[in-house]
This record gives structure tokens, C-alpha cells and sequence, in this order.
């Protein structure tokens, strides 16, 4: 906000003293304020240089940037003496929920819900404003807007800033990414939204949770680490004896996932559950032991210290024993 990176809009605003100049994004203001939006659309013609910004008299820097500060933020950033104008500016600009905010500053009235969310859902991949396009392994473009995946994304924050040849490309390659699992991160990253990952399935967030952590995303491989753990304790919760069978499968595929991914909230909880006392004995003598010999060692090293701890075992090692001996069953029923 008021920063001249990724900039695309700016406010001339002429008072009694100095005018002054506020920079701003279109993909932002005009998706929260629809009278802005037709204000620069009216006067726009009438600028003869861009630079010079949209001209707006009458209206209070201070006054003008609290009321960008709500529009990007959707919070009340405002010194209590500029509280009457603000509220006043919000009326004028159609913004009736910064308008309520206001007034429960003064008089302590309840607010109207927030349309931040869904205000600035509509930004995603909308080609008006975009300056860049994201591609797909399929071919697929996805049009995004770098003032926001800058201030939300270090990963996109270190490409534009530094001198990567990305910097000043207008597409940006995202192999490895399907589209689906990219606009969950794009929701998440334009309007902090977690409902787009909880109504996912199992393994959509679990690609989703690969995407955070190659993005740099960690509150959202967070948000992915506790909705898996919920998936597992609902099955765990299941009274069918067939889901039971399947559960011990179920955390020994997301443990590897975990571990490579570096998510220890959910590699602490499969860890837990392949060693409690109704998986363990199914674990055992399962494929899946079996195969996370194969694959993860250092993991079946881990899984046979906790199993030592939690006196399930005898003897170190004997894990990695049973991983053979799975091993050597699996082969020969094949």
C-alpha cells in the first residue's frame, strides 16, 4: 500500500496544502471498491499525464491512506481524531462495513460481516490487472497480479526482487503443479482462505501441502498438516473393520510424505498412530512395513525407537526384522 512496487494506480490528492501523490494496485482497490473503480474509469480520460494520478479534492492524505489501509487489509487503521472524516470519506466511496467500523469506534454499534474474502476471491486468475501469467505443465495459464504474490509469498517475493531472469518476465513457469491444487494456493494466498483446503479431498491436500512447501507457504502447509490429521482421526473414529484395516496403510503413506515434505505436525501424528496398540499389530505384518523398508530406512530406525520407548518391542532392531520378514511374505504371495 502507498508503495510504488508493482504500482499501477495513483491518487493526486489536492487540499489546502500540498498535493499529494498515493500510489496504489488496481487489482486491489477496484475489487474492494466499486466506486473507485468507476471514479478512475470517469476521470481517466481527463489525465492527460498518468503520473499526475487520479485527482481527488477535498480529501485528507492521512484520511485517504486509512481508508486504502481498510481496503487492503479489511481492519480499522485509523488516529481517533480522523475517526468523523474517515467515516464520512467511507460513505462517499460506498464502503458501508468501514463505515459501521467506524462508528462502533465512536458509539460501540455492531458491524456488518466482511466481504473481504469473497471480495478479493474475484481477483483470482482474472486477466484484467494481471501482470503475469502462471504456466502449467498441461499448457495451462493461470493470470496472476505480483503486488500480491509478493507481500503474501516469499518464494514469488525472492523471484521479483532479485536477479533471477523470472524478474522481469510477464510468465512464470510452475512445473509440477496441477491447476486445481494452484488456484487453492492463489485463494489462499489473494484472501487468506482456508475453506478451500478443508472441503478438499485427502490427497488434493496433500498436494496442496507439497505446494506450500515448495512456495514457502508454511501457514498454509499448516492449515494442510491439521486437515490431514482430521482425515485421520475421522478414520480412525470409523466403525467399519475394513477402514480399520486400511488405517495403518493410510499413516505409513502420509509418514513419507511428512518426513519429505517437512511437515512434523503430521509426521508426529502418524509416527503416534503406527505405534499405537490397535495399529502396531496390524503394521507389523502389513505390506506397507514391508515397502517403508524399502523405501525409507531412516524412518523404519525412527519407528523402531518409539516402538522400544513404548515397550512394544523387545529388542532394537526388531523392527527392521519385521520389515524383512513382511518383505520376504509380500514376495512370496506374489
Amino acid at each position: 500500500m502507498n508503495s510504488t512496487s508493482y504500482s499501477d494506480l495513483s491518487f493526486r490528492l489536492v487540499d489546502a496544502q500540498k498535493p499529494t501523490l498515493i500510489h496504489a494496485h488496481r487489482v486491489i482497490v477496484f475489487s474492494r471498491c466499486p466506486y473507485l473503480r468507476a471514479l478512475v474509469a470517469a476521470n481517466s480520460r481527463f489525465v492527460r499525464n498518468a503520473n499526475e494520478g487520479i485527482e481527488l479534492r477535498g480529501v485528507k492524505p492521512h484520511v485517504f491512506i486509512a481508508l486504502l489501509a481498510y481496503i487492503y487489509t479489511d481492519h480499522l487503521k485509523c488516529p481517533s481524531h480522523l475517526l468523523g472524516d474517515l467515516n464520512r470519506l467511507a460513505g462517499k466511496y460506498r464502503l458501508p462495513r468501514l463505515q459501521q467500523l467506524c462508528t462502533r469506534m465512536l458509539l460501540q454499534n455492531a458491524i456488518s460481516p466482511s466481504t473481504f474474502r469473497t471480495d478479493m476471491l474475484r481477483a483470482v486468475n482474472e486477466p484484467e490487472y494481471a501482470d503475469l501469467k502462471l504456466k502449467l505443465d498441461d499448457g495451462t495459464t493461470v493470470f496472476a497480479h505480483r503486488v500480491l504474490l509478493a507481500a503474501r509469498c516469499d518464494y514469488f517475493k525472492t523471484i521479483f526482487e532479485c536477479n533471477f531472469k523470472e524478474k522481469a518476465q510477464t510468465e512464470l513457469a510452475l512445473p509440477a503443479i496441477d491447476l486445481d491444487t494452484l488456484l487453492t494456493v492463489l485463494q489462499y494466498i489473494y484472501a487468506g482462505d482456508e475453506e478451500a483446503v478443508i472441503s478438499e479431498t485427502r490427497a488434493s491436500i496433500v498436494d496442496t501441502l507439497v505446494a506450500a512447501d515448495r512456495l514457502l507457504l508454511d501457514d498454509l502447509k499448516q492449515i494442510c498438516e491439521g486437515e490431514l490429521e482430521n482425515t485421520l482421526q475421522n478414520q480412525r473414529a470409523a466403525p467399519r473393520e475394513e477402514l480399520q484395516q486400511q488405517l495403518h496403510e493410510t499413516f505409513s503413506s502420509l509418514l513419507e510424505i511428512a518426513d519429505k515434505f517437512s511437515a512434523p505436525r503430521l509426521k508426529r501424528v502418524c509416527l503416534e498412530g503406527l505405534t499405537s496398540n490397535d495399529q502396531w499389530p496390524l503394521f507389523r505384518e502389513s505390506r506397507s512395513l514391508a515397502a517403508l523398508g524399502a523405501s525409507s530406512p531412516s524412518l523404519l530406525r525412527e519407528i523402531d525407537f518409539l516402538c522400544m520407548q513404548k515397550k512394544l518391542t523387545a529388542n532394537a532392531g526388531e523392527v527392521m526384522r519385521c520389515a524383512r520378514s513382511a518383505a520376504v511374505v509380500t514376495v512370496v504371495a506374489n
